[in-house]
């Protein structure tokens, strides 16, 4: 079938070579797609031809990736936006969110298993407004959610642990002091045949 006619399933928009094959050597098999070194090719390529699904590099020379997803959402709406980036500021992903509808983030150098997993559900979400799954924020943020949960958790067993050896040390003073008080007012003697008595006269 004419790619012209029936359109691309992804256009990938990266100026590094070696990375945008290994990019594209994990899509899933039978997927149509096109790699293009800028933008502006890009434009040029998605001008007479429809695409399902946006992957730009952030690291582009003439415009950043997320710039180029940002200025050209309203042109094609029912497109998925990508953004293939080394990193990426928490503030400024979840802008890109909301402002670009980005439907995910995928890190440099990229994990195979996870661009089969994204493209397979970007191409099934294509053509709806926004995605039907959450993007997944960059590994950075979730680690930093991942560390201050368990910080928090290891403040919380700390205080614990204070709280029951403080406890048991006041429960060593309260009662020899308590049996002591019990002999010399009633004069109980608890331990009548053990040279422990000696220890409350």
């Amino acid at each position: 079938m004419d790619e012209a006619a029936s359109g691309l399933d992804i256009v990938v928009v990266d100026a590094d070579g070696d990375s945008a094959k290994r990019l594209t050597g994990a899509f899933p098999k039978g997927t149509r797609f096109e790699v293009v070194r800028s933008t502006a090719d890009a434009e040029a390529l998605l001008s007479g031809m429809s695409a399902k699904v946006l992957i730009c590099a952030d690291d582009l020379t003439e415009e950043s990736g997320l710039m180029f997803l940002a200025r050209t959402a309203d042109a094609w709406p029912g497109m998925q936006r990508i953004l293939l980036a080394p990193a990426l500021d928490p503030e400024l992903f979840f802008h890109a969110m909301k402002e670009v509808r980005l439907f995910h983030y995928l890190s440099k150098p990229v994990d195979p298993a996870e661009v089969a997993r994204v493209v397979r559900r970007s191409l099934r979400d294509s053509g709806a407004p926004l995605a039907a799954e959450p993007a997944i924020p960059p590994a950075r943020v979730v680690a930093g959610e991942t560390e201050d949960v368990a910080e928090k958790s290891g403040l919380a067993g700390g205080f614990l642990i204070g709280l029951l050896a403080s406890i048991a040390l006041a429960a060593l003073i309260l009662i020899p002091l308590t049996l002591y008080l019990l002999k010399s007012i009633a004069g109980v003697d608890f331990f009548p045949d053990s040279h422990l008595s000696d220890w409350f006269r």
